[in-house]
């Protein structure tokens, strides 16, 4: 009796660790990220705007703006990433560029219009959240570091320039609030592997 009851735990564990595998994309942000703090220089502003919070398991990031929002990573797709407001069925998507290499960590993120997309659990496809960007172009820089006390008292160096912002094979958003439609001959992609 006692085998039947475990082999039937058993069961309805691995089922439902393959049922919620298939229909809710896993996803963390870049290990370096990880229980750190940035500052969003947004491109021509001289002071940071707001700041975000990443959670040490990399799920969450907690945004200081409107009073505080927190946003799940919920897919990547190449170099765009794929968040979703915490408890709601909106999701946005971003264009990361990411070096891993600089020291502070710094990366530039493309924002994206927020879109409804109710009962939404499996994977999207990259044109069906990521062909809306948004008119604004960040930098973040982490805190902690002498080169962030330095990056704090002036803006980092930030070319007006991003690059593209539409995924390789979308069509142009045509949306008065869409950013410009540059497409990209190479989505790029986000370093993830922690060392």
């Amino acid at each position: 009796m006692q085998v039947l009851v475990v082999l039937l735990f058993v069961f309805v564990v691995v089922e439902a660790y393959y049922y919620d595998r298939g229909r809710t994309p896993s996803c963390k942000f870049p290990c370096p990220w990880r229980g750190k703090t940035f500052d969003f220089w947004e491109i021509g502003n001289s002071t940071s705007g707001f700041y975000g919070k990443f959670s040490k398991d990399g799920r969450t990031i907690w945004w200081s703006f409107n009073g505080g929002r927190t946003d799940e990573c919920y897919q990547i797709l190449d170099g765009f990433l794929v968040l979703r407001i915490k408890g709601e069925d909106n999701w946005f998507c971003v264009k990361t560029q990411y070096d891993r290499t600089k020291r502070p960590a710094t990366f530039r993120i493309h924002n994206g219009l927020v879109g409804d997309h109710p009962g939404k659990k499996d994977a999207f496809k990259i044109c069906e959240v990521c062909r809306f960007p948004g008119q604004n172009f960040f930098t973040a820089v982490e805190r902690g570091s002498h080169s962030y006390r330095y990056a704090y008292r002036r803006p980092p160096r930030q070319s007006r320039k991003f690059g593209c912002i539409i995924p390789k094979g979308c069509r142009c958003c045509k949306l008065p609030q869409c950013g410009s439609c540059r497409r990209c001959r190479d989505n790029g992609s986000i370093p993830n592997a922690c060392f």
